[in-house]
């Protein structure tokens, strides 16, 4: 199901602050999303802006960002501190969407 209401900003920003740290919604951009609910349950299922994917809300309240989505919260330094990097040798390995094991971060 989706919807936009004028809450939709807001709740967004709510679950990236929480999910991210305070302050990481500064670098979300002020229009274009997208919220889709679920049927059942009422939540937040995924979140679009600008017809691409940002994000999918897991059951337990978790984020799974797209690329997209990830490229724009990169903006945030406070979202940068809490990220990763891999190290050279695996990079490869990684883009043909394979998992990073935490030897190689």
């Amino acid at each position: 199901m989706e919807m936009e209401s004028p809450g939709d900003r807001r709740r967004l920003s709510l679950m990236v602050d929480y999910l991210f740290g305070r302050g990481v919604s500064r670098a979300l951009p002020r229009t274009g999303f997208r919220l889709y609910y679920s049927r059942r349950s009422g939540r937040v299922k995924s979140v679009f802006h600008d017809g691409r994917l940002f994000a999918t809300v897991k059951p337990n309240g978790a984020m799974a960002l797209s690329m997209a989505g990830a490229t724009i919260l990169s903006r945030s330094p406070r979202f940068r501190e809490n990220c990763v990097q891999v190290s050279d040798d695996v990079v490869e390995f990684v883009k043909g969407g394979k998992s990073v094991f935490c030897k190689f971060v």
